[in-house]
Parts: structure tokens; C-alpha cells; sequence
């Protein structure tokens, strides 16, 4: 009897945490998508930083380069095997990326 009390207690808590991990998921979406319509609102109106009367919202854009995995990983494959005798340009492991988002602050 105990053992099913037990099983049907440990049930119960799986399946209020799957739901609330649920319900996380959903807001997440929410918040992006307000985050973004945000975003393209300011974007239109040239406007990159906002004093409203419950908090501020800030563009915040820049470039930020990675190495790129895959191509570092093969390079030192070569190295190791005494394939590559040459320099390593490390121009050539690195890309790019444009990184822009909104940033929203409460005000204190």
C-alpha cells in the first residue's frame, strides 16, 4: 500500500514539473517574440535607446569572430599526422558574425 502511494506521489511531481517546463517554454516564446517585435519597432523609428516610463530598452549590436569547430578540428588532425607542414592562418579558422538584440531594463 505504501509503495503505491509513493508511486502515485512521484507521479504527480513529474507531471507538475513536465507542466511547468511547459508553461517555460511558452513564456520564453512570448518574451522573444515581444523581444523581437521590440526590436523591429525601434529598428523603423532609428531609435537605439528608449527611457519609458517603466523601463529602458537598448539596441545592443556588434561583431563577434569564432573560431569555426569543424575546420579548426581538421587542421589539428593535419598537424598531428604531419600533413601540414605550413603556417596555420588562423584568419582562416575564424568567421564572423553579426550579433544585434534588444536589451530591457525595470527601472529601479
Amino acid at each position: 500500500m505504501e509503495q503505491t502511494i509513493f508511486k502515485e506521489k512521484v507521479n504527480e511531481k513529474i507531471e507538475s514539473i513536465l507542466d511547468i517546463k511547459d508553461k517555460l517554454n511558452d513564456l520564453k516564446m512570448n518574451l522573444d517574440s515581444e523581444k523581437e517585435s521590440l526590436l523591429d519597432l525601434m529598428q523603423e523609428n532609428n531609435t537605439y535607446e528608449f527611457y519609458g516610463e517603466c523601463g529602458i530598452a537598448k539596441i545592443i549590436a556588434f561583431s563577434r569572430e569564432n573560431l569555426v569547430k569543424d575546420d579548426v578540428l581538421v587542421t589539428i588532425e593535419k598537424v598531428n599526422r604531419g600533413l601540414q607542414k605550413d603556417r596555420i592562418n588562423i584568419h582562416e579558422l575564424m568567421k564572423k558574425s553579426d550579433v544585434c538584440f534588444v536589451m530591457v531594463r525595470g527601472l529601479e
